[in-house]
């Protein structure tokens, strides 16, 4: 699955979130293996919830816990 998340962070850490964009996306990765996301019928489909906790917790991880308000999945298509 390939995911796309806006995230809301205050307006004067916006250019210090997009230079770590990279550390985030780690910070993901890594959780996404030790995470149970499947759901459905199939367990082929990820829980939508369960991966944004897991953006919420690694922008915690990679910001710090209170530039990051909020994270919402606003695409999720297969690879």
């Amino acid at each position: 699955m390939s995911f796309e998340v806006q995230l809301e962070v205050p307006t004067d850490q916006r250019e210090a979130v997009q230079l770590r964009l990279p550390v985030l996306l780690n910070a993901i990765n890594m959780r996404t293996f030790r995470t149970p996301m499947a759901s459905g019928p199939d367990g082929m489909i990820p829980s939508l919830g369960a991966f944004r906790n897991v953006v919420l917790d690694a922008a915690a991880e990679a910001y710090g816990r209170d530039v990051v308000r909020r994270a919402v999945v606003t695409q999720a298509s297969p690879v």
